[in-house]
């Protein structure tokens, strides 16, 4: 079960999120440099998100020091570019009619299907809450301040995320934004004009090139870890996979997302991603229960708020919305379950080639 969660980080926490954000990257950065109405956008959009990729592969690879002081950087900007584009939004934008159809509306639209599939989008703009665990070996006291960025970090998100999605309902027309991936853009327009838009695109495209480099420097950690604890003799003889820089799971994690990108498209990958990292966490919530069973007294250093309304309020919810999203995109979520199934088999590949180099 630990190789299993492991195998869909890498495969499928990482490496299909760099996907997503290169195509946005594509879409958001191909409308500043390009002419949409162009027939050579398409084109220009996938070379973007390639290049991307590429350079931040790259960045990482060279050396952990750059890599860490980049992705410091980089962040720092993103958060401060989402509050001045929330900031204008409100002091200089001009508002639009709200659309209210009632309170039975709201309540079937809740319990509908369609907001049930709806809901792999919101899920997955919080699923990196968790990251500061993967780099747990490189966080000094580990033990205080990986628990304390998790809960900073999704705070903080939870806040940026609801403001900056209200500032887009506040600024555009709801028939407007279906379909669109770069909502930001038709926000900042009604702020700052044409001009005023494409600047917020370049910015909005360094917010895109930091996710794409946030998790090409965590995701590859996750891999090496997994080499060392699943195929310690070949891990131990092949010294280039021990480095301090995980050269081949870096390489590796980018190979997947650009395979990803010019065979997927946006939705494709989205729900694919949303379902399967749902499957994920539905299962480790559940296994709160089997630990509070089995391991009685082993401890604690977190307790589960609300224990044990919370995870089972959590479990029934993503079973509906799990249920919902299999019915209604059976495709991407077929796809999602073969990877997770994938890794089993992958884990006694492993394991079988690792007694070899026993001596």
């Amino acid at each position: 079960m630990g190789f299993l969660s492991g195998y869909v980080s890498a495969t499928v926490a990482f490496a299909a999120p760099i996907a997503l954000a290169g195509m946005a990257l594509g879409t958001y950065f191909g409308g500043v440099v390009a002419n949409k109405t162009s027939p050579d956008f398409e084109s220009t959009k996938l070379m973007i998100a390639l290049g991307a990729v590429v350079l931040m592969t790259i960045i990482h690879i060279i050396k952990v020091s750059l890599s860490g002081s980049f992705q410091k950087f980089i962040t720092s900007l993103v958060v401060i570019l989402i509050l001045g584009l929330i900031s204008s939004a409100f002091i200089f934008g001009t508002p639009v009619d709200l659309p209210f159809l009632g309170f039975d509306y709201d309540l079937k639209a809740l319990l509908s299907a369609p907001f049930a599939v709806s809901l792999i989008y919101v899920s997955y703009s919080y699923s990196g809450w968790n990251g500061a665990a993967y780099i747990t070996e490189e966080v000094e006291n580990p033990t205080r301040n990986v628990p304390l960025a998790l809960f900073i970090g999704t705070m903080v998100v939870m806040v940026l995320y609801v403001l900056l999605n209200f500032a887009f309902l506040y600024l555009v027309p709801v028939e407007q934004l279906q379909g669109q991936i770069d909502v930001g853009l038709l926000a900042a327009k009604n702020v700052f004009g044409t001009s005023g838009a494409l600047i917020v695109g370049l910015l909005i495209s360094i917010c895109l090139l930091s996710a794409v480099s946030g998790m090409t420097f965590i995701g590859p950690r996750v891999t090496q870890a997994m080499m060392k604890d699943v195929i310690p003799n070949i891990y131990n003889k092949f010294k280039f996979l021990s480095k301090e820089v995980p050269v081949v799971p870096i390489i590796f994690q980018s190979l997947v997302a650009v395979f990803m990108i010019v065979t997927y498209t946006f939705e494709q990958v989205l729900v694919y991603i949303g379902f399967t990292l749902s499957l994920s966490t539905t299962a480790t919530v559940f296994g709160i229960f089997i630990l509070r069973t089995k391991l009685k007294h082993i401890p604690r250093t977190y307790k589960t708020f609300g224990y044990p309304f919370t995870p089972i309020i959590f479990i029934l919810f993503e079973i509906w919305m799990l249920t919902h999203i299999l019915m209604d995109r059976p495709m991407e979520s077929l796809a999602g379950l073969a990877t997770v199934l994938s890794g089993i088999v992958v884990y006694y590949i492993a394991k079988h080639f690792n007694t070899k180099f026993e001596n």
